[in-house]
């Protein structure tokens, strides 16, 4: 991504284009739909995670948010749950909720398995980030997810097992 198009991005985000307008310069300026060309989005992403640089990453998020069915990026989501340097957790771990794909769940696992010091940005406590993952799990709800919780409601972290514990009385 060069210098122009992090520009549009940033006046995007800053409501001085429009949506509209963003879509048409990329279209336009430079042959890339922003909203279909999700191979794009994820190597963009990539690019912004190999250099650790936040302020592009949120940028390129934006987008992310804004492409349907969000079905088609749930692979770039799935990456993001894992990457710590941003915060923007929450949101992806709710996308990853409504889209319910059975491959988010290793990603999950993953999560609960290394422990929450990577959202301390929240200033949540352990059983609020375990709700956000226990939910995403009930909605996949696969055997996999199950498992998953089943194997968390054992946690030596308390606030995890009792999230877990309670998720799973809901099935």
């Amino acid at each position: 991504m060069n210098i122009e198009q992090l520009k549009l991005l940033e006046d995007f985000e800053n409501d001085i284009i429009s949506l509209d307008e963003l879509d048409a310069f990329f279209e336009d300026k430079f042959g890339i739909d922003l909203f279909s060309d999700v191979n794009y989005l994820d190597t963009e992403i990539d690019v912004a995670i190999s250099k650790e640089d936040e302020n592009r990453l949120d940028l390129l998020l934006n987008i992310l948010w804004i492409i349907r069915p969000q079905r088609k990026v749930v692979n770039i989501l799935n990456k993001l749950l894992i990457y710590p340097h941003h915060k923007q957790h929450q949101a992806i771990t709710k996308q990853i909720q409504e889209i319910a794909d059975t491959c988010s769940v290793r990603y999950i696992a993953q999560i609960l398995e290394q422990g929450f010091e990577n959202f301390e940005y929240t200033c949540s406590e352990d059983a609020t980030i375990a709700k956000w993952f226990s939910w995403a799990l009930y909605s996949i709800g696969n055997e996999a997810a199950i498992d998953v919780m089943k194997q968390h409601s054992k946690s030596l972290n308390t606030e995890i097992a009792a999230e877990m514990l309670y998720r799973l009385s809901k099935l």
